[in-house]
């Protein structure tokens, strides 16, 4: 079972830079020059990656095509690089306006998420912990619901080296691996709230709105994949048991997804529950509540 990349985190992006840009509107912010500058990098980037992930299949047949994804992805780059300086360049005035406006959550919520594209974790997460300090009338709901999603987002994205470096290696390696993913998405208890339990601490917000939870539930999709993506590697073409609890979990996730984007009954809600259907694969289906 081949390990696919998604555009959902690139489509994420877009929605945060749209929503902020908005709020810039509807506050009639001042002096934000610096945070403008950053916000169309970034989204210039996060489009360039969503386009891309359409040309990845054709890469491994096309070595021309190949060498144009690496130019293409080192651009967006580039661009989130661009906007981190733009971020770095606000001045005191600025912040201050930002805060005034209840915006400076949105600039630490890019120069986060501008370190996690770039795969600097660590950065991203030093961000959060600067977040996680700021009151309420400075982190709006919007934001620290990101800030929760980015560290799922981050724990995704570190299994997928472990999953794609399982082909080839003995059983017992290969299991470890596995037990190790399914602890970084799966795992709940007192001391560590894994991938999913912290994308569900998300969906339990009675606070997020429609769009946010769409994301949410996709972010989750995103995280069952991988475990069955690693499953099919560990059990060479197998999807797991039918006793295997991560198969109810996807089944009512997908049902949840249906229902929040529009109903059994909207075209462009079937369309997206058909497209995760069709990556988690395993002749899945959906369950409603």
């Amino acid at each position: 079972m081949k390990t696919k990349r998604n555009p959902l985190s690139c489509r994420i992006l877009v929605i945060i830079v749209l929503l902020a840009w908005f709020a810039c509107i509807a506050v009639g912010c001042e002096s934000i020059g610096h945070l403008r500058q950053a916000q169309d990098a970034f989204n210039d980037a996060a489009t360039i990656e969503w386009q891309m992930t359409f040309d990845e299949s054709f890469a491994e047949k096309n070595p021309n095509q190949l060498i144009d994804s690496v130019k293409t992805r080192n651009q967006a780059r580039t661009l989130y690089a661009a906007s981190l300086a733009h971020l770095d360049m606000i001045s005191q005035q600025e912040e201050a306006s930002l805060k005034k406006n209840r915006l400076y959550g949105t600039v630490l919520t890019l120069k986060a998420l501008c370190y996690w594209k770039l795969k600097e974790y660590e950065k991203a997460l030093e961000v959060k912990n600067e977040a996680d300090k700021l009151d309420d009338k400075q982190l709006i709901p919007r934001d620290k619901q990101i800030f929760q999603l980015l560290t799922a987002l981050i724990a995704i994205d570190e299994t997928l080296p472990i999953v794609e470096g399982m082909s080839g290696k003995e059983a017992a390696v290969k299991q470890k691996d596995f037990e190790r993913v399914k602890e970084i998405l799966l795992a709940s208890d007192e001391k560590n709230c894994a991938a999913v339990c912290t994308i569900d601490s998300v969906l339990n917000d009675l606070t997020l709105d429609k769009a946010m939870r769409t994301y949410a539930q996709q972010i989750k999709l995103m995280a069952l994949k991988r475990y069955f993506d690693a499953y099919g590697i560990l059990t060479p073409g197998e999807c797991p048991p039918e006793d295997d609890d991560q198969w109810e979990m996807a089944r009512k996730t997908l049902g949840h997804l249906q229902k929040t984007a529009g109903g059994s009954a909207d075209a462009v809600a079937i369309q997206l529950v058909d497209s995760w259907i069709d990556k988690i694969g395993c002749s899945i289906t959906i369950i409603t509540e």
